[in-house]
């Protein structure tokens, strides 16, 4: 990763902590994690749902541009997608398409497939967004899942999240492990 954009990472790291009801950014050592996942897998089509104000699309973009892989990020708020294009552009990466809109109904019209996918926008549409996905063959064996907020929190509703987290790991399509970071991270292995 270049300088320029580590600093640029850490400038809204800091903002995104200071400014919670505006927009919601993954922690710096989830982005850290993510950057490296995408270092080592080397995924040529990556697809992130929940864009925010363009943190970890960076990272994935700038990890995935060592080797000439692209992103293709959705967000649903017109102001953070606003804020995001403006990030891809100070953190010079051309290797990102952003689309702006609801997920669940962009992802019907998307057949094409992802190496890897995260999933950072609302936990309560993962589940429906991952079996669209499985649908329209966007998932493939060897696509590698990452789900944010993926820590069960007790006296919250937590029953989409649940049913998300039993799908993946008891479908007996991935294998799938709980990494334990601020929020949780799930990451999981098509097989």
């Amino acid at each position: 990763m270049k300088q320029e954009q580590l600093d640029l990472l850490k400038h809204i790291d800091s903002y995104a902590q200071k400014n919670h009801d505006k927009c919601w950014c993954v922690p710096f050592d989830e982005g850290q994690f993510l950057h490296l996942l995408v270092s080592i897998a080397k995924p040529k089509f990556i697809l992130e749902i929940g864009t925010s104000i363009g943190f970890s699309t960076i990272w994935l973009a700038s990890a995935a541009a060592e080797y000439g892989g692209t992103v293709k990020t959705i967000e649903i708020h017109e102001e953070r997608a606003k804020t995001a294009e403006q990030h891809f552009t100070q953190a010079k990466l051309s290797n990102i398409t952003l689309l702006k809109g609801d997920a669940s109904a962009l992802l019907k019209d998307i057949k094409a497939p992802f190496d890897f996918v995260f999933l950072d926008g609302g936990k309560e549409h993962y589940l429906e967004q991952l079996q669209i996905l499985e649908k329209n063959g966007c998932i493939k064996k060897g696509t590698i899942v990452a789900a944010d907020n993926a820590v069960v929190v007790e006296g919250k509703k937590n029953d989409k999240l649940l049913a998300y987290l039993e799908h993946i790991r008891h479908s007996g399509k991935y294998t799938s492990s709980y990494v334990p970071f601020e929020n949780g991270l799930e990451v999981s292995y098509c097989l």
